[in-house]
């Protein structure tokens, strides 16, 4: 597999598969792997079948491109913007094992969400779970999901129509439109989100 996709450690294109490796090797490895298929998996609230989407995301390899607190976080996703680690935020338990493991409990959580936006406003969105982006607040979760806009009624309608100025990452103003992605942060009051 290795050879077939190009990864190797060494100037003939090899991985030494029969030398010692350091960490430094596997680390060079594990990072040509990210690169091509991704090592972390996202939950989406879409679904196939009965099961929420999972998509493969890739690690930021640029540490010069990495936000200025990027020590608080476990790792620091390629596709999301710095603005989205360096907002503050007042919860400071880093949630990532557990919402890597029990993701589908937060997309059960934020379907509720879509459904309700769907029902009140005729508005399709879809969010998509970041592990890294979830902290214990102390009386149930903080979340920084992806939002997109999957499709809107034929009614313009304004952003801060479905979504407070406060639930932004970074501002966003005017209509809502098909194809639109933003991050925004939700606060659950209760750790009761997978009932």
């Amino acid at each position: 597999f290795a050879f077939e996709k190009g990864i190797s450690l060494y100037g003939d294109q090899t991985i030494g598969a029969g030398k010692p490796a350091t960490y430094k090797d596997l680390a060079a490895v594990l990072l040509q792997l990210d690169d091509l298929l991704g090592t972390q998996t996202l939950i989406s609230t879409k679904k196939s079948g009965n099961s929420y989407l999972k998509t493969d995301s890739k690690l930021n390899h640029n540490l010069a491109k990495y936000p200025s607190n990027n020590s608080e976080y476990v790792l620091i996703s390629a596709n999301v913007p710095n603005s989205v680690y360096e907002k503050p935020i007042t919860a400071k338990n880093n949630q990532f094992d557990f919402a890597r493991e029990y993701g589908e409990f937060f997309a059960q959580y934020l379907t509720k969400i879509t459904t309700g936006v769907k029902n009140q406003y005729g508005v399709e969105l879809e969010f998509v779970i970041y592990p890294e982006l979830v902290w214990d607040n102390g009386s149930g979760f903080t979340l920084r999901p992806l939002c997109r806009v999957i499709d809107v009624p034929a009614t313009p309608m304004l952003v801060n129509s479905v979504f407070s100025e406060d639930d932004f990452i970074e501002k966003v103003d005017g209509f809502l439109t098909k194809g639109m992605e933003f991050f925004v942060e939700i606060k659950t009051t209760t750790y009761a989100i997978f009932l």
